[in-house]
């Protein structure tokens, strides 16, 4: 019943330490990569955007066991975004796959099957990757 609109505008470069779909790619990233680029000061992007190092670290080691990002307002105020890796034939990241909402439309129930349908899409690409 409420109109929301979310946009993205092609070509926009967002930092890796904010946002479900760019923390998704960090979290997966090479460790030398992930080492050097908390290396540098992590500038707030969002309300809820990570800057301490340590606690992004922490964030980064938690993705990796669960296998899916969940963000809110760490770049749109009242949005929430969830991500998974994609990975290629060798099982290295090739990318990362996303939806987003406004988080009052995010509840515990439409993250679950959110993640779900993320998990399930990035396999069947994972598995079309390999063939």
């Amino acid at each position: 019943p409420q109109a929301v609109r979310i946009t993205f505008e092609r070509g926009d470069v967002q930092p890796l330490h904010a946002g479900a779909s760019s923390k998704i790619l960090l979290a997966f990233a090479p460790r030398g990569l992930v080492d050097d680029y908390l290396s540098r000061p992590l500038a707030p992007v969002g309300a809820n955007t990570v800057t301490d190092p340590q606690e992004l670290r922490q964030q980064l080691a938690q993705i990796r066991e669960c296998g899916y990002c969940l963000s809110e307002s760490e770049v749109d105020e009242g949005a929430t975004a969830i991500a998974v890796p994609v990975f290629g034939s060798r099982g290295r990241l090739v990318a990362g796959l996303s939806t987003a909402g406004p988080t009052f439309r995010m509840g515990p129930d439409v993250i679950e099957k959110h993640v779900a349908h993320l998990k399930e899409a990035a396999q069947r690409i994972t598995e079309r990757l390999a063939d």
